[in-house]
């Protein structure tokens, strides 16, 4: 009897163990290592950025996905240019680049000469346009990120928050460990996988803006299909016509 009573006790500790484990979040000095190891590791991810002006309330976004060797990327923008935002489409792959302009305003001298045509350089003739360029942005993250051991002996607790149907882990960063403006100051996690979702964050200086940062698809970006042919126009033809 003794027996029975002993491992029913020691089955009921274990189980409500196991819900404790389940049910708390970690804190964020425990969970940001491997979090911000995750990031640096990535072999593929899809960022989406959104960015409101301070000034005057315009919106710019960035939706890029593909792999930090640069081998493949694609993806658009929207960038306000005074009243008239300039839509882009980018791609990489195989060592070529290409570039669809679209814009609002009535003078528009790339979809004149282009009309719907994807322009296609060669990814060194795109060397230096940070859109083409996967592995830049994502190391430029990483160097705004707190550093692994930038929170430890910080108890900043996680409250959980569903976003879209799933579970997320939301951080707000104190004022007093805001190591940049460009870190963003709300960071929600995704528990399962430990790797950071979102990134939201208000530059305060002249000319700042409230900006968020999603970033998902972890490891999982495959590589777009080339345009056409037909689709197409070579940079170095209307170079050497």
């Amino acid at each position: 009897m003794k027996n029975r009573v002993s491992i029913a006790a020691g089955m009921f500790a274990a189980g409500s163990l196991l819900l404790t484990a389940c049910g708390s979040a970690p804190t964020l000095d425990e969970a940001w290592p491997e979090v911000r190891k995750n990031f640096e590791e990535a072999e593929s991810l899809r960022i989406n950025m959104e960015a409101t002006g301070e000034e005057d309330d315009s919106t710019g976004t960035v939706d890029l996905a593909g792999a930090t060797d640069d081998s493949h990327m694609k993806g658009t923008m929207n960038i306000p240019m005074g009243g008239d935002p300039v839509n882009m489409e980018v791609m990489r792959l195989d060592g070529d680049a290409y570039l669809k302009v679209k814009s609002d305003g009535e003078d528009n001298a790339f979809t004149e000469m282009l009309g719907d045509k994807w322009l296609k350089m060669s990814a060194s003739e795109a060397e230096g346009m940070g859109e083409f360029a996967m592995s830049s942005l994502v190391d430029q993250m990483v160097e705004d990120m707190p550093k692994s051991d930038h929170f430890d002996g910080h108890d900043i607790e996680a409250e959980e928050v569903e976003i879209d149907g799933e579970k997320y882990d939301k951080y707000v960063i104190p004022e007093d460990l805001l190591e940049s403006e460009d870190a963003g100051d709300v960071y929600y996690v995704d528990r399962d996988d430990n790797t950071l979702f979102r990134v939201e964050g208000t530059k305060t200086e002249d000319g700042g803006q409230e900006a968020v940062v999603t970033f998902t698809d972890w490891n999982e970006v495959e590589a777009p299909e080339a345009p056409a042919e037909d689709e197409v126009v070579d940079q170095s033809d209307l170079m050497n016509p």
